[in-house]
């Protein structure tokens, strides 16, 4: 999402999180799941990081995608408002079918508690903190839950990437067919019979069990 700053000038603010896939082998068997890579600014960045922060006190879910949808491959997101407990960092990473009017997206959807979303928010100023000649895209850090305790188990990944100082249409440019290509877009095939009249949209409730910070027993 591109959005104008609270100033209301020309300047935007660029953040975008793609959908694509990862995996993981082990010596048993192949895993492979969502993997959500987040692309932007710094000013993106530090967007996400208040909205973060926000949600450390906040009764209503935030929604980030405040514009609307262009030709970008970035998926909307949400963050629920930061539950109370357990007191250590933890965090979820829901996607859901959803339908924007007429538009089929996956939303990614952010639970945690204020613990767990003030780690995720450190993650991401770690990036914006790296000086600028030693990072690009291609630096980035994982939040998993195959790697990550404090992820809640059957989670999606993200794959954060460092954040450029100012985009620009040469940025764009060079990674034209991840961001903007529709072959690039990523979404499951399974979800192709639903419909806006089959899948009428509704707010994510924060308690809902989708989103308990607990792992389901299997994984106890």
């Amino acid at each position: 999402m591109a959005r104008k700053t609270k100033s209301g000038s020309a300047d935007t603010q660029h953040l975008y999180f793609f959908r694509s896939q990862t995996s993981w082998e082990s010596d048993s068997f192949f895993l492979s799941k969502p993997d959500y890579w987040v692309f932007g600014d710094e000013q993106g960045f530090a967007y996400l990081v208040n909205s973060l922060r926000t949600q450390l006190r906040a009764k209503k879910t935030l929604d980030l995608e405040r514009v609307p949808f262009t030709t970008s491959n970035s998926q909307p997101v949400l963050i629920l408002p930061a539950q109370d407990s357990p007191v250590k960092p933890r965090i979820r990473l829901v996607e859901r079918c959803a339908f924007r009017g007429s538009q089929f997206v996956m939303e990614l959807i952010l639970a945690g508690n204020r613990s767990g979303f003030e780690k995720l928010a450190q993650i991401v100023e770690s990036l914006v903190a790296t000086p600028f000649d030693e990072r690009a895209f291609s630096e980035h850090l994982h939040v998993n839950d195959w790697t990550d305790r404090w992820v809640v188990r059957e989670s999606v990944s993200l794959n954060i990437r460092a954040p450029v100082s100012r985009w620009s249409d040469k940025m764009a440019r060079e990674n034209h067919s991840f961001l903007f290509d529709p072959d690039h877009l990523n979404l499951p095939e399974e979800c192709g019979y639903l419909t806006p009249e089959t899948c009428p949209y509704e707010p994510p409730d924060v308690a809902d069990a989708a989103f308990k910070l607990t792992d389901s027993a299997r994984w106890s």
